[in-house]
């Protein structure tokens, strides 16, 4: 193998290399923005309980 040869196969492994990152964190993104989807439609619909605090004169007594 020459200097060229293993020039060109070191560039060809980083090319490969950057290719599965940029993939990877494409798909960590997408995952992140579904998570983000999901959570903002649970809290646009949720609802607290008001029935589930006790009230001030009960606590209080």
């Amino acid at each position: 193998m020459t200097t060229a040869d293993k020039g060109e196969h070191l560039r060809t492994l980083r090319r490969l290399k950057q290719q599965r990152r940029r993939a990877r964190d494409l798909d960590e993104q997408k995952d992140l923005k579904q998570q983000l989807y999901v959570l903002q439609h649970f809290l646009a619909k949720y609802k607290a309980h008001a029935g589930t605090t006790l009230p001030w004169k009960q606590v209080a007594s």
